[in-house]
């Protein structure tokens, strides 16, 4: 396990998802452990959602899948947000 971990890592140092606005998007030791983000996350990035080929975070507002992931967005409830913000109606239907 702690070679996945470690690979994800060195993967996402060079990537545009950690180093955008000076590493904004770098997720805290305990949310990346927590939430096991190295598990399947080249699997989430690269899921279609629509028939133009938007991705689930593009389709919720967002630019790309780590600033999702911040904002407690997720392929199980993008639908709840547009525009990068949760919606309130439908968070709740």
């Amino acid at each position: 396990m702690a070679d996945a971990i470690i690979g994800h890592i060195e993967r996402m140092k060079a990537s545009r998802d950690w180093t955008k606005d000076g590493g904004a998007y770098i997720p805290a030791p305990l949310v990346y452990i927590r939430n096991r983000r190295w598990e399947g996350a080249e699997d989430v990035k690269a899921a279609p959602v629509t028939a133009d080929g938007q991705r689930w975070w593009q389709v919720a507002g967002f630019e790309h899948p780590g600033e999702a992931q911040n904002a407690r967005c997720h392929i199980g409830n993008f639908r709840e947000f547009r525009d990068g913000k949760r919606i309130a109606q439908e968070a709740s239907a």
